[in-house]
């Protein structure tokens, strides 16, 4: 049996390199595959010494499988892929409020660097932690073990976004951390806004608006229509429109029409 049937990608001319740089350096640590007789294969690490006995070279190698590690390593590396690609911005923090780790979106949405991140306190990103309060923040999160909250926080150019961060509280190889993943909500509040002002002008209009389901039953009725009716808006959502009008019927309402 020769090398090349049990070492995948492994030619003459690599077996030759593989000497010439053995009789320079003596000995060698590299990564190979192997392949097993039932054709399976292993990673190994191996370190290969150069020998000479009498007038013959031998490469002489001493292997240790590492096919768990790599396959450990792969999933590591997908891990940190997909954090870093996530929408939301991930920040692992120490006790003392210190920086531990953020991914790539948190670089991207504050500005920072990474090297900008070491001197970087919880109390310089969000508004509501303070060098003071930082102690009692962290011991509600221990005590509470995960928690979910809407904050603001603070950018690298001194403006602020509104975010929700789901907080938790983690323990990783004896050590302590704060673990945030935190998602941008401005368009939502600003949506929100918009939203709250159409119901406002609704509530404020002279007519009367009813939103009804597709089965008629009541969703919303602007505050004309409740005046009109005397009746508490939770009183009248979710109820079928005969009730409310018995001399309207679902059949005359005809869809995309105005009554």
């Amino acid at each position: 049996m020769d090398v090349f049937d049990f070492v995948q990608d492994f030619g003459a001319e690599d077996i030759e390199n593989l000497y010439i740089t053995l009789r320079e350096v003596k000995s060698l640590e590299s990564e190979f595959t192997l392949l097993t007789k039932t054709g399976k294969e292993i990673e190994i690490s191996a370190v290969v010494n150069y020998l000479r006995f009498g007038d013959k070279e031998y490469a002489c190698s001493f292997c240790r499988d590492i096919t768990k590690r790599k396959v450990k390593d792969q999933r590591r590396k997908l891990s940190e892929f997909t954090i870093d690609r996530s929408v939301e911005m991930v920040v692992w923090a120490n006790p003392d409020g210190s920086l531990h780790f953020v991914n790539e979106t948190f670089l991207q949405q504050t500005g920072y660097s990474i090297g900008e991140t070491e001197v970087l306190n919880l109390h310089n990103l969000f508004t509501h932690i303070t060098v003071d309060n930082l102690t009692k923040v962290w011991g509600r999160l221990t005590e509470a073990g995960t928690m979910t909250k809407e904050m603001v926080m603070m950018m690298k150019d001194g403006s602020t976004i509104p975010v929700s961060a789901t907080l938790n509280h983690l323990i990783f190889e004896g050590r302590q951390f704060s673990c945030f993943l935190i998602r941008d909500i401005s368009r939502k509040k600003r949506r929100d806004a918009i939203i709250e002002l159409s119901h406002l002008a609704l509530d404020a209009t002279g007519d009367c608006v009813l939103w009804l389901d597709d089965q008629h039953r009541v969703t919303y009725l602007n505050q004309t229509l409740l005046d009109l009716l005397a009746n508490p808006k939770e009183s009248l959502k979710g109820v079928e429109l005969y009730r409310i009008f018995p001399s309207l019927s679902p059949d005359e309402i005809i869809p995309d029409s105005v009554l």
